[in-house]
């Protein structure tokens, strides 16, 4: 299943449409529907950073999804609250979408938007693994066995 196409804004102000945006790397993607407890996304980020990071043909992209009319008319606090917390390295990263998120929901098949949802693309946008939730040792394991395969599929 392809990723849908999210258009939004990253921290550093630049408009990004994913998963136009990753293509021809492998991607890391993180979905939250509301703010996560601390170190629930870093839990999935970190490893992967920690072992792809420096590689260019690897690539990361958190996408805080809020949705209502309240969250467009605050969205600027918002966003400014976010680069706030979230290293400045990251800004170009961090991708947030105010919108209907329904179909989003139905797409990716996202039952509990109390969750974070963790998604690896192929260099086309293909969903290859998903995760959901707080991460294992397994979990950490399968997702980076999964971005190193995708990669030597490429080589």
């Amino acid at each position: 299943m392809k990723f849908p196409k999210v258009t939004g804004r990253s921290l550093n102000g630049v408009e990004v449409a994913l998963p136009e945006a990753a293509s021809g790397k492998v991607a890391l993607i993180i979905v939250a529907f509301v703010r996560q407890p601390p170190g629930v996304v870093d839990s999935w980020l970190a490893p992967f950073e920690n072992e792809f990071g420096s590689d260019p043909s690897y690539t990361v992209y958190e996408i805080p999804m809020l949705e209502g009319i309240w969250a467009r008319t605050i969205s600027g606090i918002i966003d400014e609250g976010m680069r706030q917390g979230i290293p400045e390295k990251m800004h170009e990263n961090v991708v947030s979408y105010y919108g209907n998120t329904e179909l989003y929901c139905d797409v990716l098949e996202i039952k509990d938007k109390g969750l974070c949802y963790t998604f690896i693309l192929d260099k086309y946008g293909t969903i290859k693994w998903r995760s959901q939730g707080t991460v294992s040792t397994g979990e950490i394991q399968e997702m980076l066995r999964t971005a190193r395969e995708l990669n030597k599929e490429w080589a």
